[in-house]
């Protein structure tokens, strides 16, 4: 009855999420992975709670009627962040008003998941996205000189390598995907790791980071292979795969530092 009312009072932002995760968008990853997840260790989770009803009708009730307003009114307008929280601050509300503020408790991972998950306006994905591409360029050209027989020069996104090539930057390549992929990523192997606060938190300092050399290297990769004059139709096959093979690196490594922080844990 619980997980049907949920997946009722949801369905518009459930519908959302659904359009969020296959829009192949550069946010899609990080969120398919937070719902997942959200939901892999809420169910888990379900499993070990009493259902006692406990004597606390009257805040989780006033609370529960707070968010499922503010919900429908989010949904309504189409104000999908707003949604997001609302959503994830009602099922907070129910699992406090039916389980107590113990369950509410236990259920802080897959509600943190799900707030994750919560669809990142626009504008600000956009904003990020030429933040870090401006970084990129202010990098990459320095990086690229010793291997480029001629000045390497960058105009707005465009990459002139000496006279024969230019690379040309698009937002995909920024990493931002990879950048907000990890985040969900990091909650996921606290969890798995059982990793302390202070732990998550070197974590997730070393996910970002790493998340970024990964598109740095993505774009040194694609460089080099430009300055050697190589064209072949498999060029953007080549590109593509250069782009998941950073970033599993870069996964391995963050898996490997979760793993020494549980030893020493």
């Amino acid at each position: 009855m619980i997980l049907g009312g949920n997946i009722v009072l949801l369905a518009p932002y459930l519908d959302i999420l659904w359009d969020l995760c296959f829009d192949g968008g550069r946010t899609a990853g990080a969120t398919a992975l937070a719902f997942c997840a959200a939901l892999y260790f809420g169910w888990i989770r379900r499993q070990h709670l009493d259902f006692t009803t406990p004597n606390r009708q009257f805040v989780g009730l006033s609370g529960l009627l707070v968010t499922v307003l503010g919900y429908v009114l989010c949904v309504a307008i189409d104000l999908r962040v707003g949604a997001g929280v609302c959503a994830t601050a009602a099922i907070a509300m129910q699992i406090y008003l039916l389980h107590g503020r113990h369950a509410l408790r236990s259920f802080v991972i897959p509600l943190l998941l799900f707030l994750l998950a919560t669809p990142i306006p626009g504008f600000v994905v956009d904003y990020l996205t030429h933040a870090i591409l401006g970084t990129l360029m202010a990098v990459v050209p320095t990086l690229l000189s010793p291997f480029v027989s001629g000045p390497v020069i960058h105009e707005g996104y465009y990459l002139y390598l000496g006279d024969s090539a230019v690379v040309a930057l698009v937002e995909d390549c920024s990493g931002l995907g990879g950048m907000l992929l990890f985040v969900p990523l990091v909650v996921v192997l606290t969890e798995g790791f059982k990793l302390s606060l202070g732990r998550a938190a070197t974590l997730l300092a070393s996910a970002v980071p790493l998340a970024y050399l990964a598109s740095l290297a993505r774009i040194l990769m694609t460089g080099l292979l430009a300055n050697t004059g190589w064209e072949s139709p498999v060029w953007d096959t080549v590109h593509e795969a250069s782009g998941v093979f950073t970033l599993a690196c870069a996964m391995a490594v963050l898996f490997f530092v979760a793993s020494k922080l549980r030893k020493r844990a």
